[in-house]
């Protein structure tokens, strides 16, 4: 199963499941995180990292695998302030130290960042990160992670004998508008403590929320962040202190003008790397993704057509719809792939 959003509003962790059969009794070996690549005629459909085995009875081994963004789900990134740092620079350190490759496309390469982003996982980081400047990211085709923008125009089409029967329309309940929360973070003289007990050793105290100026006593202060500390004792009595940042929000809101009655408003309030320079692209965003309130879902031969491409597809009743692929869950013969799909007007 393979996923993307079109907006980012959340990044799937793709999987991949399946059973080996052997004839001859031998030991399971393969080592959780391994990594596998599923190809098909000779063509990469993606890369998984083993998560879990079994052996089922004498011949059958079954494994679970996901994908790189469920091992960036894994690991930790430290986030903190960000005041202008650009896309390249913060993805290079979010990547750092994994062993699988990404790629940004230029568009968004030199970006700058405003905004906070907690201590967090790395995948619930690259959330905020492709949400704020409108970026997909995908694991499919790819040893790692492509992050790329969507594309403006359709560039394939599933044609009539590539359709089986019984594509469905898929109505979800109408957005009417979007309400989004802007954020903007100052340094303030407001000091907190943020550690005070006796410590023996070293101890990494998390924060909350964000602090600047840290201070220490009785203890050495070390590695340290807006979001975190690394601190050491000597079994004497420590205090930590630091001065915290005044965090604002704003709201801006769009809505279909054409509804009066039963509105329903989607609220966007935790993208924190949404700021007053990027608000409106994001909320336009937004809100022209969920106008678009129908999917289209059946079997198809994929064949050339990679997820997130923007295609038409032929509903055999209902003319031609036109949007993103946005998921495929496969299955293989000799010669093709099959694949239940969705496509997002």
């Amino acid at each position: 199963l393979q996923e993307i959003n079109p907006i980012s509003e959340s990044i799937s962790i793709n999987t991949l499941n399946f059973t080996v059969r052997t004839t001859s009794n031998i030991p399971f070996d393969l080592q959780k995180k391994q990594k596998l690549a599923l190809y098909f005629n000779g063509e990469l459909l993606g890369n998984f990292y083993l998560k879990n085995g079994a052996r089922k009875n004498k011949t059958d081994y079954h494994m679970d695998a996901h994908d790189a963004v469920g091992v960036l789900d894994g690991n930790e990134f430290a986030g903190g302030i960000y005041a202008g740092q650009t896309v390249s620079d913060v993805l290079a350190r979010l990547f750092d130290g994994e062993n699988f490759n990404y790629l940004l496309d230029e568009s968004f390469t030199d970006i700058p960042l405003y905004g906070y982003i907690p201590y967090t996982t790395k995948r619930n980081a690259l959330v905020y990160i492709c949400f704020a400047i409108g970026a997909i990211a995908d694991t499919s085709s790819y040893d790692g992670i492509v992050i790329y923008p969507q594309k403006a125009v359709p560039n394939g089409e599933f044609l009539h004998d590539e359709v089986f029967s019984g594509v469905t329309l898929e109505h979800s309940d109408i957005v009417t508008g979007i309400r989004l929360f802007v954020h903007s973070y100052q340094k303030s003289e407001e000091v907190q403590e943020l550690y005070n007990d006796n410590l023996n050793g070293t101890a990494e105290v998390i924060f909350n929320e964000p602090y600047h100026s840290l201070e220490i006593t009785g203890g050495i202060l070390g590695q340290h962040g807006d979001n975190y500390a690394y601190i050491t004792g000597d079994g004497t009595n420590v205090t930590l202190t630091g001065k915290r940042y005044n965090h604002v929000t704003t709201s801006i809101l769009k809505e279909n003008p054409d509804i009066v009655f039963n509105k329903n408003i989607r609220e966007v309030q935790d993208a924190t790397l949404v700021h007053a320079g990027n608000a409106q692209a994001v909320l336009e965003r937004v809100y022209e993704y969920y106008q678009r309130a129908e999917n289209v879902v059946g079997d198809v031969l994929v064949g050339n057509k990679k997820l997130g491409d923007k295609v038409k597809i032929d509903t055999d009743y209902d003319g031609y719809r036109t949007g993103i692929i946005e998921s495929y869950n496969y299955s293989f013969s000799l010669n093709e792939i099959k694949a239940e799909v969705k496509i997002h007007e």
